[in-house]
């Protein structure tokens, strides 16, 4: 069974208590604390008697009472006649700087157990405690103190001090105050407090890390020290970006990581910890470093990539359907991915952007900061051909102009394969083997143009089997149907 602890406030009794005793709580200065009566059952509420003044009589009626100060408690027992002697002690944490309203120093703790109520003391340095073993959280730390039950003691502890400046550079004006966040270090807990920048936090000596938007920096504080942070702006840019097409296309604002999880818009001015940071463009596997110093205002331009399919106005399918990819040179694996027909946001120098569908074809990014390229399609249609003693082994698409390079992977003969690729000229280049072994290479000049489909029939050399198998697909393939029309035949 269950037993909760209910506290009644009774209502102030002008006469004068039968059985009464006294008692008298001494502590170094003012202040109050509170009186309850403890009843014979458990199942019964404590019973509020009033509260009781330190260093003054309190007379009240002979029983059990439980007195209660700041993070602590004493039982007591009056009795008839008499007057009972208590003690409470002062604590005091001594602020290193200035305290101002707005300034943040917390005490937490349980005043009494059974109540399992927690006392939240805010901007208060000074407490009144009852004498014995008592625990609390003060600035974050565990703070143990065991004050003397026969005198009052004064007990100090002296606090360090941090806080981050957020000075002209910061967009608070426009963002409101900012906040930052102190954890503790130590003791194997976790616990973060927040404040608003250019406003001290008031802690205990020890180990914390701050943080403000993603950055962070580690320090330990004595006792007696403060501590300023220095913040610097920052904005990651890009030119001309329409951040509503954008989100509209991909299903989410363009973003930058700082850090690798807090994300932030792009254009939008920040305030971080100055320092070194570290962040990631959406979409990037790549993590790049920035070193920023106190006060700073930093505009970090990114470069935009767009790579225009040239869709029409009616085809709401066609736009962001193809996949893009960033390598770095000589990477076998991209860093990057993102769609067509939106700007994509990158750094460095020497990359190549490949496309779905034909990611051997890589075209060399210009070092403008803003470039755009524009795509076509290249149909190879392979023509099954007999000729006694003849075998084509490969067909690929390769290309033959700076800024593209290398080539696509093997087209089959059983079907159709569209490439999708830059505009420019490239060859389909075949290997055919000979009836008396040799091997001979033939190119077709093919050119891709914007918006465009390119056609290109090339004879593909079979065995008999294979070549009388594949006749009527070909047939099929180069027969318009009367009933598809041409927007169909050219997404095929």
């Amino acid at each position: 069974m269950h037993f909760f602890f209910w506290i009644a406030l009774l209502a102030g009794c002008t006469a004068p208590y039968e059985n009464a005793g006294s008692l008298q709580v001494s502590a170094a200065g003012s202040g109050q604390y509170e009186i309850f009566l403890l009843q014979e059952s458990q199942a019964q509420p404590l019973l509020s008697q009033g509260m009781g003044t330190f260093n003054q009589a309190k007379s009240l009626p002979a029983g059990q009472y439980i007195l209660l100060a700041d993070c602590s408690y004493k039982k007591v027992t009056v009795y008839s006649g008499q007057t009972t002697q208590e003690w409470a002690h002062v604590v005091e944490f001594v602020p290193p700087a200035g305290r101002k309203e707005q300034d943040l120093f917390v005490v937490r703790c349980n005043r009494y157990p059974q109540i399992h109520a927690v006392q939240e003391i805010r901007n208060r340095f000074q407490l009144r405690v009852f004498g014995g073993k008592t625990e609390i959280w003060a600035g974050m730390s565990s703070v143990t103190f065991s004050p003397s039950a026969l005198k009052s003691e004064l007990l100090r502890f002296p606090l360090a001090a941090v806080r981050v400046i957020a000075g002209t550079q910061s967009p608070s004006a426009s963002y409101g105050e900012i906040p930052y966040f102190v954890s503790q270090l130590q003791n194997g807990v976790s616990i973060t407090q927040g404040q608003k920048t250019n406003h001290w936090q008031f802690l205990m000596p020890g180990a914390y890390s701050i943080t403000m938007n993603g950055t962070e920096q580690v320090l330990k504080l004595a006792a007696g020290q403060t501590y300023e942070v220095q913040s610097a702006s920052l904005r990651f840019a890009a030119e001309g970006l329409q951040e509503e097409e954008y989100t509209r296309m991909t299903g989410s604002p363009p973003l930058v990581y700082i850090e690798e999880q807090f994300p932030f818009a792009v254009n939008t001015e920040i305030l971080v910890l100055s320092g070194e940071l570290r962040y990631r463009l959406d979409g990037s596997r790549k993590t790049e470093l920035l070193t920023l110093q106190p006060g700073e205002t930093h505009v970090h331009p990114l470069k935009t990539i767009w790579v225009e399919s040239g869709c029409a106005s009616w085809d709401l399918e066609c736009a962001g359907q193809r996949k893009v990819y960033l390598y770095e040179e000589g990477g076998a694996y991209p860093f990057l991915e993102s769609i067509s027909d939106v700007p994509i946001l990158y750094e460095g120098e020497g990359l190549l952007l490949s496309l779905e569908g034909s990611r051997g074809i890589r075209y060399r990014l210009s070092k403008e900061p803003h470039s755009r390229v524009k795509l076509g399609k290249i149909r190879v249609i392979p023509q099954p051909t007999y000729q006694q003693g003849y075998s084509t082994d490969l067909l690929r698409l390769e290309s033959i102009q700076a800024p593209q390079v290398g080539v696509s992977h093997d087209v089959a003969y059983e079907k159709p394969t569209v490439f999708t690729v830059i505009v420019g000229n490239y060859r389909l280049r075949r290997y055919t083997n000979g009836p008396n072994g040799q091997r001979a290479a033939t190119d077709f000049i093919v050119s891709a143009q914007f918006a465009k489909e390119t056609v290109k029939v090339v004879p593909f050399y079979l065995s008999l089997p294979k070549f009388q198998k594949m006749q009527k697909k070909y047939e099929e393939w180069t027969t318009p149907h009367p009933h598809i029309d041409s927007y169909f035949i050219r997404r095929f």
